[in-house]
Formats: C-alpha cells, sequence, structure tokens
C-alpha cells in the first residue's frame, strides 16, 4: 500500500460514503449521488455518477487554494459513455466558478479527450489530452502542475503538456475554495456518467514529475507513532528497517 504523499489535503477512498480521511469535511449532495459496489478499483465501493442528477460539494476550505505552487489532482475513472463531455472532477470557487475543471471534451471535435481548464489562472488556458478516455475500464489520471508547466496523465503516460506559469487567482474564476464531483458546477449541471475511486488531491508537490505505474492499491493515512499502541502501552520507538522512524509514516486508517 503507498503511503499518502507529503502535501496530501484530500482523499477519498468512497467504500462506504463521500469521506475525506484526511480532514472532516461536510458535504452537499444534489440530485442522488451515491456510492455503488457495481464497479470499484479498490475497497468494496466507488463514487457513482449517473449522467442524469448527483453531484457532490465540499464546503469552503483554503485547501484547495494551491497559489503559484505545484499540485496533482489523481483519481481513478471508469467512464460507461463514449466521448463524454462533462465534469469528472472540479476544484470551485463559490460553486460556480471553475478555477481547475477536469472534464470531457465538449468542442466541435467531440472526441472523447480529456480537456483540463484552468479557470482560475492568468488567461483562462486549457489543456487537452492527446488520446481519448477509455470506456469501460478502470483508467487512472492524474492533472499535475510542476515547475510552471501543467501535465495531464492516463494510466501513468504523459497524454498532454502546457505553460501553467502564473498563479491560481490571477485568472478571472479566482482561487478554488471547494471540490465537486461528478459535476460541472452546482446546484447541478452537466453531469458526468461513470464511476471514480481513490481521489487524492495534493497541495504543494507535483508527485511524479514523469510517467509511472498507476498505484496497485489504495493509500494509506501517516499517523503519528504517539497514537499507537500495543495493548495499553504506547510505541514511542518504530523502525523502518534498520532506520528509526520519528513522529511519522504510520500505517493507520
Amino acid at each position: 500500500m503507498p503511503e499518502t504523499p507529503s502535501g496530501t489535503v484530500f482523499l477519498s477512498h468512497y467504500n462506504t460514503n463521500y469521506d475525506d480521511v484526511i480532514k472532516s469535511r461536510t458535504w452537499t449532495e444534489y440530485g442522488t449521488p451515491s456510492v455503488s459496489a457495481t464497479q470499484y478499483k479498490f475497497g468494496s465501493k466507488s463514487f457513482y455518477a449517473n449522467g442524469s442528477s448527483g453531484i457532490i460539494s465540499s464546503i469552503d476550505s483554503d485547501d484547495f487554494n494551491f497559489g503559484n505552487n505545484d499540485f496533482a489532482v489523481m483519481f481513478w475513472t471508469y467512464c460507461t459513455t463514449a466521448k463524454p463531455q462533462n465534469g469528472l472532477i472540479v476544484l470551485s470557487h463559490g460553486g460556480g466558478d471553475v478555477p481547475i475543471r477536469i472534464r470531457g471534451d465538449n468542442g466541435s471535435g467531440d472526441n472523447g479527450y480529456l480537456k483540463i481548464d484552468f479557470y482560475g489562472y492568468t488567461g483562462q488556458p486549457s489543456l487537452y489530452s492527446t488520446i481519448a478516455l477509455p470506456v469501460n475500464q478502470w483508467v487512472h489520471i492524474a492533472v499535475i502542475r510542476y515547475s510552471n508547466n501543467a501535465y495531464i496523465y492516463i494510466n501513468g503516460t504523459q497524454r498532454g503538456t502546457r505553460v501553467l506559469n502564473t498563479a491560481m487567482g490571477t485568472g478571472s474564476n479566482g482561487i478554488a475554495d471547494r471540490v465537486i464531483v461528478g459535476g460541472h458546477n452546482i446546484p447541478m449541471d452537466s453531469f458526468y456518467t461513470g464511476y471514480i475511486d481513490e481521489l487524492i488531491i495534493v497541495k504543494g508537490s507535483a508527485v511524479y514529475t514523469e510517467n509511472f505505474t498507476p498505484p496497485t492499491s489504495p493509500y494509506f493515512i501517516i499517523k503519528s507513532i504517539n497514537s499507537i499502541y500495543l495493548g495499553t502501552t504506547p510505541i514511542t520507538s518504530v523502525y523502518r528497517g534498520t532506520n528509526l522512524i520519528t513522529n511519522e509514516n504510520i500505517l493507520g486508517g
């Protein structure tokens, strides 16, 4: 199981509900969103976007204001409709504006490619994938900013890049203050059709800077060694191999 990367601000497994296991958040439901056991990459369930209703939105948080820093938004998806045109994951401002929006391309080509809108950045640029989103199979998506460039990886292979050298908040759509899953914006608009699993958002780190092998198991949470007990006795010294670990990197949650 991979450790959560440094800088992780959001992680949801969707095994029982929408909960972020990094931080307790309040979610607002629009329509009839759900978690489903029909398809899942890890665990027992995934978030199901039914294509006609069902969006979830978190409450306001500064966690999603990336400023001029690197970031990574990564998840697995099982798309059930060819040439999707609607939003999968949106980092929104106020629920309507879209500083970062991961969606199917709705342009004249209607080619099933992914389109990433960076409307919270100067010039409101967009990034397009160079291949279509595969259908009826689990696919790993990673949208990354690293060293003033944005990248999209599909199943660990880079499938598009563009310059992104300004700070979030310099574009007309402002800074992100919430995450929306399953559609463009709220209250309800442009629904995705398919499943989403293991959504993780990392602030201040790109996580990957070249092609990579997607995780083969869910991320686990890093906890303090001070919270780990053997019976009623607290554990104060933990080792990885021969290396003493101080207050970090303990499997939990």
